[in-house]
């Protein structure tokens, strides 16, 4: 994913025929599979044998209505990724503000507090391939053997202009889903459409154990202009693969929305929680960006965007304020619903001299 500044500055930028007898359906035993050009909400559930998907389904009803801890904060890590681990446990994957070449890692017993790991979990340097200068964000697959597949960005930043050249999604694999060893070759590189710089993967398993991969395309770039480039398309990645295709290869939200995180919809459906920098309700005046949703019943086609987070000003505008970026949804066992983000503070901001004034990751809570 972007460095939150980068993103930053993105945001400034979204048969009729004869009757015939029809035969009565064969039980095979397994369930019907329409494609996924063909989705319906029933698709878009995950397999039974997916425990982890319990952490990242939502009731309908709830995961509406947030308030943020003010008692919780981890300072100068951003871009949070939750992973749950095979023993149960949950990692963290984060950028270290400190040190951001590598993608860092914190652990939790209970997805609420978290110690942060000594070292990096990668670096560009740990593949066989050619992984760039920085891994900026990160995913993982869960696999039907219990195979864990994590996908880990790997940028090539010119750090001479500050500009990066390119976007690939490097892959390293977990037997057991505890340790983990690089991959040869790139899992994604993106589709005609992407300008070869594709970011902040997200996936959702399906039914059949293949995934929908949900990620922002053509980003920074202007290869698609302002209102058809910069946006979340989709990849799809069949059951155990190591190599994902294109699906979606335009926007599937407006412009201005970011950093997708799918989440299932109890009972059928997908909620999208991303950043968005849509206004509230009537309001005209763009808010900073901060957390929004958006739903869908076929994976690809969506209701409106709606914010569930306020935020103070604007890090982008000036004289400045609160950006909140790279939501992620957790569902704990005991019910609790948490949003993780990484939260950005700016004095000035637009055309006036800026000041970071706070960086780090919080989180809210729902209160539905």
């Amino acid at each position: 994913m972007p460095s939150p500044a980068g993103r930053a500055a993105l945001m400034a930028v979204l048969l009729a025929g004869t009757a015939c007898p029809t035969p009565e359906p064969q039980d095979t035993g397994e369930p019907p599979w329409p494609g996924i050009d063909n989705l319906g909400p029933e698709q878009l559930q995950p397999p039974d044998e997916l425990w982890q998907a319990r952490y990242f389904t939502v009731p309908p009803e709830r995961g509406l209505l947030w308030e943020r801890d003010p008692d919780f904060w981890i300072d100068n890590m951003t871009v949070p990724h939750i992973v749950v681990l095979g023993d149960g446990s949950f990692m963290m994957m984060a950028t270290n503000m400190a040190d951001p070449e590598g993608r860092w890692s914190l652990h939790s017993d209970d997805g609420l507090s978290w110690t942060a790991a000594d070292q990096a979990l990668f670096l560009p340097t740990d593949f066989p391939q050619d992984c760039g200068n920085r891994i900026e964000d990160g995913t993982v697959l869960y696999n039907e053997d219990g195979s864990y597949r994590l996908l880990l960005e790997g940028t090539l930043l010119d750090k001479s202009v500050g500009w990066t050249d390119w976007r690939v999604w490097c892959q390293a694999h977990s037997d057991d889903g505890v340790s983990f060893e690089p991959a040869p070759g790139y899992f994604y590189e993106g589709s005609d459409n992407d300008d070869a710089l594709i970011s902040v993967p997200t996936p959702l398993t399906l039914g059949d154990w293949s995934a929908l991969i949900y990620y922002m395309g053509d980003i920074y770039s202007e290869h698609g202009g302002y209102e058809t480039g910069n946006g979340i398309r989709i990849a799809h990645a069949p059951a155990g693969a190591d190599q994902a295709v294109p699906w979606i290869t335009d926007n599937v939200l407006p412009s201005g929305q970011m950093d997708p995180m799918p989440v299932y919809l109890e009972g059928g459906g997908v909620r999208l929680y991303h950043t968005s920098t849509a206004p509230f309700d009537d309001n005209d005046v763009l808010p900073g960006p901060g957390p929004g949703y958006a739903e869908t019943q076929d994976g690809k086609s969506f209701d409106d965007v709606t914010r569930i987070l306020g935020v103070d000003g604007n890090c982008l505008e000036y004289p400045g304020g609160e950006c909140l970026l790279d939501p992620f949804f957790l569902h704990l066992d005991d019910g609790t619903l948490v949003l993780y983000y990484t939260y950005l503070e700016m004095e000035g901001g637009g055309s006036e001299p800026t000041n970071w004034l706070k960086m780090g990751i919080g989180r809210a809570f729902s209160q539905d």
